[in-house]
């Protein structure tokens, strides 16, 4: 652990000390704890350190992003275990072009460094899967490249853009069974329109469409996600000292489709229900040097379309509620630097599935993964950045 940390700050000091002159950089560091706690005593947490670092020269800039992550997990009836290592770092570079063209450019591509810890056990790959649960879902993937191009224009009161990005994504090992695994190339959409409708009053409309290439195993092709379509809206009021936001999400996606008898087979029912996020968020400015933010979010997430009644049916997901509260305060003490404590608490109420439950309390199936089980959690994060 001591030599993942040292070289994580190792490298935030090379990226601020051999950047050009005239370059503004900058770099941010913390520790965030994540926990949760199931009903039927199944538990765990994570924490992770995050290193930052960046900085911008003229119209191009670009961002290193990586941390040490270590999990605690103790399922329902079977022994704890622990992990831990560095995730990949993720790299980002970006070029603006503006006032050149009748709509302003934004160029980007996006790395991702297979530094992380890949051939995970089938239980500690399986025991991060929920983003619900913890911030880091992933230790480490393969080496990605995803190129994107952004278009903006203003007219007047209203900012339109739209941008298109394509991910190649590389093989790695996810797992010790699951070996040579080469996850499938995404194309990914986007637009989004703001409108001023005075001083005080912003409205917003977004979405997104995301079409994913077929996962190979050992380069045979064996699953292929659903399309993903995210759309959603919100609205801002803003005064001198605060300001009030309010906005709602949906995230649908389609059936999967998966290797039957050697052909690609789209499958009979959707494995995942729709989601949709209810948030309402504000800031107040308490002092010069003092701000508090605070949220509070809803998401509902439906059950899939799997029968609930078929025996031993592992497929079926009922549906599930959360309800999030949180709150940061943010300290700027000088010029170019910042300080915050950032807490949050949730619960994930979680609709049972009669007769999976009955097995589950039977002692027939090792519930690890609590699926059907409701939960409760929160974060605590410290941070720290400054900009030169």
């Amino acid at each position: 652990m001591r030599s993942a940390i040292f070289g994580l700050f190792a490298l935030v000091f090379i990226l601020l000390t051999v950047a050009p002159a005239g370059a503004e950089i900058y770099g941010r560091t913390g520790f965030h704890l994540d926990w949760w706690d199931s009903e039927n005593g199944a538990k765990g947490f994570q924490y992770h350190i995050p290193i930052e670092a960046g900085g911008n020269i003229g119209p191009f800039s670009y961002k290193v992003l990586t941390a040490y992550a270590y999990n605690d997990i103790e399922p329902r009836n079977a022994p704890s275990f622990d992990f831990n290592g560095l995730v990949d770092a993720r790299v980002n570079m970006a070029y603006e072009i503006i006032d050149r063209l009748p709509f302003d450019l934004l160029l980007a591509v996006d790395l991702n460094l297979p530094t992380g810890k890949t051939k995970l056990s089938d239980a500690e790959f399986r025991s991060i899967l929920d983003p619900d649960k913890v911030t880091i879902t992933r230790m480490g993937e393969g080496f990605n490249i995803n190129p994107s191009l952004i278009a903006l224009k203003q007219w007047n009161a209203l900012l339109a853009s739209i941008g298109i990005g394509y991910i190649w994504r590389g093989e790695y090992d996810a797992t010790d069974a699951l070996t040579d695994y080469d996850p499938g190339d995404a194309l990914n959409l986007t637009a989004e329109v703001d409108y001023n409708f005075s001083a005080r009053w912003i409205g917003r409309l977004f979405g997104s469409y995301s079409r994913f290439n077929e996962d190979e195993l050992a380069d045979q092709e064996f699953f292929e996600p659903g399309d993903v379509r995210i759309f959603g809206g919100g609205i801002t009021y803003a005064r001198a000292r605060w300001d009030l936001s309010a906005s709602i999400k949906a995230i649908l996606r389609d059936k999967d489709r998966r290797q039957v008898g050697g052909a690609m087979v789209t499958d009979a029912d959707s494995y995942y229900g729709d989601e949709w996020v209810y948030r309402l968020s504000g800031n107040y400015q308490l002092a010069d040097r003092w701000s508090l933010g605070a949220w509070v979010q809803y998401l509902t997430i439906a059950s899939n379309d799997f029968p609930p009644d078929a025996l031993f049916n592992n497929n079926f997901v009922s549906r599930r509620e959360k309800i999030l509260l949180g709150a940061e305060l943010v300290l700027r003490p000088a010029p170019g630097w910042a300080a915050g404590l950032k807490l949050q608490a949730y619960r994930m109420d979680v609709k049972d599935n009669p007769l999976y439950t009955a097995v589950i309390d039977g002692g027939f199936i090792n519930d690890v993964y609590d699926v059907n089980k409701d939960f409760a959690g929160g974060a605590a994060a410290i941070w720290i950045s400054a900009a030169f």
